[in-house]
């Protein structure tokens, strides 16, 4: 997963020109990383580019139970659509609930069902793509229960932030690591793309 701007795919992200579609990206003298590609929509045309797959849950953000185009949306849906969609190499994002409304417990226990099947499944039925598991939760402190419970955290970030956290971290019991302390730029962006490779994604919403 290379980190840059990922622009979100349209469902007609296009121009006509002379009785053809000339896609936008086309048109661009810059080229983003990659795009985002909702399941909410489904684009006429899409780039031959990294593409995150992302589940649409803002578009079901005020039903308590989660439906896309009249489909329950879970991680058997989820995997199902993405093995249509996907290509190699493409990041799949589990289906997640936002944390609005008034069953917000309701919606917590879904996102944590859907995170530890979806990886599961993932591994299974799309080995060749990165899953995702995106953690909600009202606080800080909420969000890394989550994550804890789901993979083993270690935080990169500069010392400013780390000195913010770090006391809120240790205060839950929390053993915090640095490391990429002491090593050169080159050294750290060889040690990213190693932990990168590894099979477990986690995105934490905080």
């Amino acid at each position: 997963m290379k980190l840059g701007f990922y622009p979100v795919l349209g469902k007609s992200d296009f121009v006509r020109s002379k009785g053809e579609k000339i896609p936008i990206w086309q048109l661009l003298e810059y080229q983003p990383v990659g795009w985002l590609y909702s399941l909410a929509i489904k684009a006429e045309i899409v780039p031959d580019s990294p593409i995150i797959h992302d589940c649409g849950s803002f578009n079901y953000r005020e039903q308590d139970i989660p439906t896309l185009n009249g489909k329950y949306v879970d991680a058997y849906w989820s995997i199902h659509r993405y093995r249509e969609r996907s290509k190699v190499g493409d990041i799949i994002v589990c289906p997640d609930h936002l944390l609005v409304g008034e069953n917000i417990r309701e919606r917590q226990e879904y996102n944590l069902k859907q995170a530890e099947t979806f990886i599961q499944l993932a591994k299974s039925y799309l080995p060749n793509r990165i899953p995702l598991a995106v953690i909600h939760g009202q606080s800080l402190s909420e969000r890394l229960e989550v994550a804890k419970y789901l993979l083993g955290l270690v935080f990169l970030t500069g010392k400013l932030y780390r000195q913010e956290v770090t006391p809120i971290l240790q205060t839950k019991g929390y053993e915090t690591k640095v490391p990429m302390q002491h090593l050169a730029i080159g050294q750290q962006l060889a040690w990213i793309k190693k932990e990168l490779e590894q099979e477990k994604q986690l995105v934490l919403d905080i």
